[in-house]
């Protein structure tokens, strides 16, 4: 059996079950009012007021700012926004860990107070995915370093459309300090309330085997066919698939994505690992235009 043949198998023990069928959704230009509006929807809970100084425009971005120095990015082709604050990287560490479970309801309970449920699909939901953290420790002049110190408490979010999760980067995040303020967000979703938004088609989901063979074709292209490198699957999911801030998507269409490492052989020290994203189409038509590109196994270069 090839390491390619393998990972075929990897794959498909990874998601062994899939909707039979999945709508075709279409998404409407980005309205540029409705950034502004979901900014001044989350003003109650920051107390950022963007509408006060003048916006500076650029070619794929507009960035607002807030008088206390809080800085908003609206990424014209998804309407996709970021917002930092002005509290420091390290104001309001936490006195200490609380454990995943209070930090994930903090990061949930921040989330909500945005007000972007206001903004979500009658017919989707954006849930609480994942909880992340930052720390920081430091070192004397003599080695010795202190414990980490909980810096802050990191909330992502995923948009499902009709139950089907829109996959990439996260629909939404929080950034949450210990004295439980908000230092960050972000909302990246393709389609809002009081947005047309019509179903196109139905379609049958493609076999995962068959997604899952056409993943293992891209993976030996990566590789250039070598048999040396040692592949594995991080994950492997079915859903729609948002193509990232800077591009405009007519559509959400089903999709297989994968997240697959290659590592080099033991001894190859002139190589070193990489991380992988493919996307195959989840039926048979093809309804979305990826981006191209490839990264093989990249071969370290002297400093």
């Amino acid at each position: 059996m090839s390491i390619y043949d393998n990972l075929t198998e990897q794959l498909v023990g990874h998601l062994k079950e899939v909707p039979q069928a999945v709508e075709v959704v279409s998404t409407e230009p980005v309205n540029e009012e409705l950034p502004r509006a979901i900014l001044q929807s989350t003003r109650e809970a920051t107390g950022l007021d963007f509408s006060r100084l003048e916006p500076a425009r650029r070619k794929a971005t507009t960035v607002l700012r807030d008088e206390s120095g809080a800085r908003a990015t609206v990424f014209h082709a998804s309407g996709a926004i970021v917002v930092r604050t002005a509290i420091g990287d390290f104001d309001d560490t936490f006195a200490g860990d609380p454990g995943s479970e209070e930090l994930s309801l903090l990061t949930q309970k921040a989330f909500s107070g945005l007000g972007i449920d206001r903004f979500v699909h009658g017919d989707d939901t954006v849930g609480f995915e994942r909880l992340w953290r930052i720390r920081a420790a430091g070192a004397d002049p003599r080695y010795e370093v202190v414990e980490p110190v909980l810096v802050r408490a990191i909330g992502a979010f995923r948009h499902n459309v009709r139950d089907i999760p829109v996959l990439g980067r996260a629909s939404g995040h929080v950034e949450v300090t210990g004295a439980g303020d908000i230092s960050a967000f972000s909302v990246s979703m393709r389609r809002f309330a009081d947005q047309g938004s019509e179903v196109l088609t139905r379609v049958s989901s493609r076999a995962v085997e068959d997604a899952a063979s056409e993943i293992a074709k891209q993976a030996a292209r990566v590789t250039e066919g070598s048999e040396d490198a040692v592949l594995t699957v991080d994950s492997f999911d079915f859903g729609y698939l948002s193509l990232g801030r800077r591009r405009a998507q007519a559509v959400l269409a089903p999709m297989y994505v994968a997240a697959v490492s290659i590592a080099p052989p033991e001894g190859r020290e002139d190589q070193v690992r990489s991380a992988h994203i493919f996307a195959v189409p989840g039926s048979d038509e093809r309804f979305l235009k990826l981006p191209t590109g490839s990264a093989a196994v990249r071969t370290r270069r002297a400093a």
